[in-house]
């Protein structure tokens, strides 16, 4: 008698990976992020920190902040005009699942 072995391997790509990933290995953890913002050295410096959870790290940023300027750090200081702008923090994991986060800030003199 021959005995047949049949192995099955799922590979999880793309956007889900990070959050099936997780949900498949025990964790369940949702990939989230956020970012606040605090006043720099003077009133139109802002300081940017972010924190992310879930997916699967080491994780990569990319801010946009409304002004044509942008930065791939986690924690960015950004130095504006007096106005309102609409900043967004785009966070990828290590599969390239993305959280985005848009906020409005508003910067006086």
């Amino acid at each position: 008698m021959i005995a047949v072995v049949i192995v099955a391997v799922l590979f999880i790509t793309g956007m889900l990976s990070g959050l099936l990933g997780g949900i498949l290995s025990g964790g369940g953890t949702r990939f989230a992020a956020n970012f606040t913002t605090t006043p720099g050295g003077t009133n139109t410096t802002v300081q940017f920190n972010s924190t992310a959870t879930g997916g699967v790290a080491p994780y990569r940023y990319v801010w946009s902040f409304g002004d044509g300027n942008f930065s791939t750090i986690a924690n960015p200081t950004h130095v504006f005009t007096p106005g309102t702008y609409t900043v967004e923090l785009i966070v990828l994991d290590s599969t390239n699942a993305s959280v985005t986060v848009r906020k409005n800030i508003t910067v006086s003199a």
